[in-house]
């Protein structure tokens, strides 16, 4: 099982739209809801990371703030692009759209994760010296919890809710 796989992802929208009632549009609206709420938090990191001030600005902190507004815009244009064309498509069709576009459907996964990542170290070196040696360990932990989390719950939907074979 891999987080970023696009089989996989491909196979839950698949079952989703196996499982709901076909032309119901149930599949879609998700769809497009996973878009916007994705789309949206990306924008507030945006805002976050163009907010966040330093009083010495050395190259690792501008490199960082970088890589996040960067990977935010691009998650925020990726979700708008996918909202789109996602509203154009007739209900009925939306596994065509699944089936199509399966390998870039991670990638607003991806930036975001890159962003919120880079949002945490950019909080993270906000602060003083000491607060930063501090709570560098409790973020790095937290950080690996929700990682974990999110695999863990994944996993579990992915084999035990939707009965899905990942070893196919």
């Amino acid at each position: 099982m891999s987080w970023f796989n696009a089989n996989e992802r491909s196979l839950i929208w698949k079952k989703n739209i196996q499982i709901q009632e076909k032309g119901s549009g149930i599949v879609h609206q998700r769809l497009i809801k996973q878009y916007e709420v994705i789309g949206i938090v990306c924008a507030l990191i945006m805002g976050s990371l163009m907010t966040l001030t330093y009083d010495d600005y050395n190259k690792i902190v501008q490199s960082i703030k970088i890589l996040g507004l960067l990977s935010a815009s691009l998650c925020v244009t990726m979700c708008l692009i996918f909202i789109v064309i996602i509203q154009w498509i007739p209900l009925g069709y939306t596994h065509i759209f699944i089936e199509h576009s399966e390998k870039y459907m991670n990638f607003p996964l991806i930036f975001i994760i890159i962003s919120l990542t880079t949002l945490l170290i950019s909080i993270l070196l906000h602060f003083e010296r000491i607060i930063q040696i501090i709570f560098a360990p409790v973020f790095f932990m937290a950080f690996i919890s929700i990682l974990y989390m999110y695999g863990d719950i994944r996993k579990h939907v992915l084999v035990d809710v939707l009965d899905l074979d990942l070893d196919a």
